[in-house]
């Protein structure tokens, strides 16, 4: 007797964890090819076992794509919107409109007919939206949030991205609908590129971290100050322009940000105009990039710092190019009886781009517990005083640092540094000891 062994298809064999750490696998790497329903239908059209297997798993349903150039995006939305209702599953959702030179013009009573469908599906599962992320033109954004307006509650909503396709002249201000119940967790990311967010009190409540993409579109104080009056709880705010002065605010009333921990600002010249009316006792990282190094400036940092001197730990000021200011003549600054002493920080990145202003900065500032120092663009004296107030720095770097000022008598003992990095500084080297030094980079004559 003959016996014939018929082996089944090893996709109909493979165990259950097995298929599903393989669609994990696929979705962690190949997400982008998701963005079409049907390559997710595809996987589970392979046969019954596989269909069950990924229809229960949530991620290749619960991150909807849906390009608003479709002519029935409103029925793809309904159709993925299916799969997600059956597994409870939160949604994340991403609405795009990508241009194309051959795609046809649509009248704007179509687009906007197509878009009130597309509102109307969605906001059937608002409840379960936990993302939404839209990136339409002005007139497109204006009118779909305009027609979910008819439900704004979204109650687990966690991240909030809008972000203008075209680059406008002036930032627009765009009401954000959604709503979460009063008093409800502080946990959302909000990030608003090319444009300014207008938002309900419960939403501005529910923000934990900001972030304002406005490049060059002429954002002013008033602009900002007023969505930062709205956000009581945030913990991080990046703020973001391409070399704007933002002009004298409206109202000087002081917002108080309580919790926030982590502050980036990037291309405001006029840095005082939002910095002064901001009270921060919590913050712990502070960020700037590209301001113009005015007193009124320098008042302004110096003061954020007195008031979270105990616990702010990281520091970065300085420039995203290279380049310092030409004048780095000498002026009489006071002696300081009464430095500001940042008791808990660690890391220090100092490189301004003018040199009295940096000097008058950093002379004002000590840190007994900082392990990391970078400085450049200071006088001799001014470096030294710094660096002597950091008797437990394991890492320094000197970037042109003024050698025309008088020599300190003894050099400073730096008794745990394990690294040094100097560039067009080594005159530096004979007012340094370290017993411990463990890696010397030099960059420049040693004449």
């Amino acid at each position: 007797m003959s016996h014939t062994i018929t082996r089944q298809p090893l996709a109909q064999t493979l165990p259950h964890d097995a298929l599903l750490k393989i669609f994990e696998a696929y979705w962690h790497t190949k997400q982008q090819n998701l963005r079409q329903l049907g390559n997710a239908l595809r996987i589970a059209h392979v046969c019954g076992r596989w269909r069950k297997v990924a229809q229960a798993y949530a991620p290749f349903w619960s991150h909807i794509h849906l390009n608003f150039a479709g002519r029935e995006v409103d029925k793809q939305a309904a159709h993925w919107l299916g799969f997600t209702k059956r597994l409870n599953s939160g949604i994340h959702l991403y609405i795009y409109s990508p241009r194309r030179e051959d795609q046809p013009i649509e009248s704007k009573g179509a687009a906007r007919d197509r878009l009130a469908q597309l509102a109307r599906v969605l906001e059937e599962s608002m409840g379960r939206w936990t993302s939404i992320s839209v990136q339409l033109d002005l007139a497109e954004i204006k009118e779909f949030f305009q027609d979910t307006l008819q439900v704004t509650c979204a109650p687990n909503l966690e991240m909030v991205s809008v972000e203008l396709a075209l680059e406008p002249k002036d930032p627009p201000s765009l009401h954000i609908p959604y709503d979460r119940p009063p008093h409800s967790q502080a946990n959302i990311s909000m990030k608003c590129a090319r444009c300014i967010p207008i938002l309900t009190l419960n939403l501005g409540w529910a923000i934990s971290k900001l972030t304002m993409e406005l490049e060059d579109t002429g954002v002013t104080s008033n602009n900002v100050l007023g969505v930062l009056r709205r956000c009581p709880n945030l913990v991080e705010l990046l703020l973001e322009t391409f070399c704007e002065y933002v002009g004298e605010p409206m109202s000087t009333s002081t917002i108080h940000l309580l919790h926030l921990q982590h502050i980036s600002v990037s291309g405001v010249y006029d840095l005082h105009n939002i910095l002064s009316l901001l009270h921060l006792p919590s913050l712990q990282i502070f960020e700037v990039r590209n301001m113009e190094w005015t007193d009124a400036a320098v008042d302004s940092i110096l003061a954020t710092f007195q008031a979270c001197a105990s616990s702010l730990l990281d520091i970065s000021i300085g420039l995203d190019e290279e380049g310092y200011s030409e004048d780095d003549s000498d002026i009489d600054l006071p002696v300081v009886s009464d430095p500001i002493i940042l008791a808990s920080l660690t890391q220090c990145y100092f490189r301004p781009w003018d040199y009295n202003g940096g000097n008058r900065l950093l002379q004002r500032l000590s840190f007994p517990q900082a392990s990391r120092l970078v400085i450049a663009n200071v006088g001799f004296n001014i470096a030294s005083r710094t660096i002597s107030s950091c008797p437990e720095l394991r890492h320094l770097t000197l970037y042109d640092i003024d050698e025309n000022q008088a020599p300190i008598p003894v050099p400073l003992l730096l008794p745990h540094l394990e690294a040094l990095e100097i560039m067009v500084s080594t005159h530096f080297l004979g007012h340094l000891n370290t017993p411990r030094l463990e890696r010397l980079t030099i960059w420049g004559s040693l004449s």
